[in-house]
């Protein structure tokens, strides 16, 4: 459920990045999709640790195969997002290289 809502974060970041031009805008767009890469990864890590040494394979196995499934959802919101974070670097570079009116 939270991976949903960073997800949700990270896409909204973008399209605030491509719209306002900002720094901080660029700043949060990278933290959230960083967050969302590495989420699930976090969530597998931790449930190992306190697991019996006899079960830890099959637990590690379900989780890395739980990872993959949330990255390949990530994916879905993950690239419209990467466009409008480029989108918006562009506008920003050129707004800057013009000269002031």
């Amino acid at each position: 459920m939270s991976f949903i809502v960073i997800g949700s974060l990270a896409l909204l970041s973008c399209v605030g990045h491509a719209v306002l031009l900002r720094r901080w805008t660029l700043v949060l767009a990278c933290v959230c999709l960083g967050t969302c890469l590495v989420t699930p990864l976090l969530s597998t890590i931790e449930s190992v640790v306190s697991i019996d040494p006899r079960n830890k394979a099959t637990i590690v196995s379900v989780g890395i195969s739980e990872t993959l499934n949330c990255l390949a959802a990530f994916a879905i919101p993950a690239v419209p997002s990467a466009g409008l974070l480029v989108f918006g670097e562009i506008r920003r570079a050129r707004r800057r290289a013009s000269p002031p009116r």
